[in-house]
């Protein structure tokens, strides 16, 4: 089964990503620094998600994105889930740090 687990460097999700691999998952993990998920693994694929400031505003869709940049000061919650749901059909962004904001 392929698995994406969101913070997957957090306290839970490196366990999930462990159990999930041990299992025989092929797994995506979304992580904010990299170098916190010292794991490797041939059915392991890191995307780094580096939000700038989350506010709690309401979704708008107005905000940019980049690949290996940073972007913007400030970005919804909301907006930011958007758009992490977004980058799970783009297989252009897999092994790239993807910037969001407004």
């Amino acid at each position: 089964m392929l698995i994406t687990v969101f913070g997957a460097n957090g306290k839970t999700g490196r366990h999930v990503v462990e159990q999930a691999l041990e299992r025989g998952h092929q797994v995506y993990a979304v992580v904010r620094d990299p170098a916190s998920l010292d794991l490797t693994h041939e059915r392991l694929t890191v995307t780094v998600m580096r939000p700038p400031r989350l506010t709690n505003a309401p979704r708008t869709g107005a905000y940019r994105i980049a690949i290996d940049e940073n972007v913007g000061q400030t970005i919804a919650r909301a907006d930011l889930a958007t758009e992490m749901l977004r980058l799970l059909d783009d297989p252009a962004t897999v092994r790239h740090t993807v910037g969001a904001g407004y």
